[in-house]
């Protein structure tokens, strides 16, 4: 369950985000302009405040491709990285960063635009935070829900890849603050395990299974300075882990909430070590 403690943190979540813009875009096809592989929608995968999927059953979108979301492709590989983008930004957030880490890697990028549209704001999300400290339960259930659905569309994104013939420890899904926090949800709960996690300036959500980590690669990255999801809390998650018996790979970093060079680089190192013989 949520606390008043995890409710405080998802505040946070509000008003920072990696590349942030003021328009609202799904992902196009044209988003993918000579990739003949991107995939489109045209909003059947969101979820607006006001309704949305509020009826559909979690079983049948795991079923739908690409559990009903938008999603664009860059690369081919034998393994394939999940990418997730945090809250309040463009469903093609990461785009650039899968077009760059497509250049030095061989593997297929996936990268999939949030379900939830935001009423107020500009972006997309993958559970929106509490709005107030009133309510909590009210907030505890909405928040948990949009988790829980979100988690049921990115099963959906795995099973469209082992539909494609990728292998579940083949597939590495990683994302960036609340991004992050979907990715490791996803892995703690999917069987069979997925390959990975790139767990970048995330924070913990309550109720992890964390002893369904053993054996699980994870790379934590976060900044010292981040004002957003405290270091302290990506400190001790990393212990967590590692105490539950995943393979842990560490960055600390001098720096806010932010994917900086030096975490791009450590993610494509850690990612090509995946793909190494």
């Amino acid at each position: 369950m949520f606390g008043l403690r995890s409710l405080l943190v998802l505040f946070g979540l509000f008003g920072l985000c990696v590349g942030c813009d003021a328009t609202p875009r799904p992902l196009p096809a044209s988003a993918a302009e000579g990739d003949d592989r991107a995939q489109a929608d045209d909003g059947a995968g969101s979820d607006e405040r006001s309704g949305g999927d509020e009826g559909a059953r979690d079983e049948d979108v795991v079923r739908a491709p690409w559990g009903g979301l938008q999603i664009a492709e860059r690369g081919r590989g034998e393994l394939a990285v999940v990418l997730l983008h945090g809250y309040g930004v463009r469903g093609d957030d990461l785009l650039g960063f899968a077009n760059r880490l497509a250049e030095e890697i061989p593997a297929l990028f996936i990268v999939p635009a949030a379900p939830i549209l935001q009423r107020r704001g500009a972006g997309r999300a993958w559970f929106e935070p509490p709005l107030s400290l009133h309510e909590r339960e009210a907030d505890r259930r909405r928040a948990e829900q949009d988790i829980r659905r979100s988690r049921a569309r990115l099963e959906g994104v795995l099973a469209t890849l082992e539909g494609r013939g990728f292998d579940r420890s083949a597939i590495v899904v990683a994302g960036f603050s609340q991004g992050a926090m979907m990715s490791l949800d996803l892995a703690l709960h999917t069987e069979p395990a997925i390959g990975g996690v790139g767990f970048l300036s995330g924070g913990p959500l309550p109720g992890w299974p964390l002893e369904r980590a053993r054996d699980l690669r994870v790379l934590v990255a976060h900044g010292r300075g981040d004002e957003i999801l405290p270091f302290r809390d990506a400190a001790t998650l990393r212990e967590q882990l590692a105490g539950a018996g995943a393979e842990v790979d560490f960055l600390a970093f001098d720096g806010g909430h932010a994917v900086p060079t030096e975490v791009q680089d450590r993610l494509v190192a850690w990612l090509r070590a995946r793909t190494s013989p």
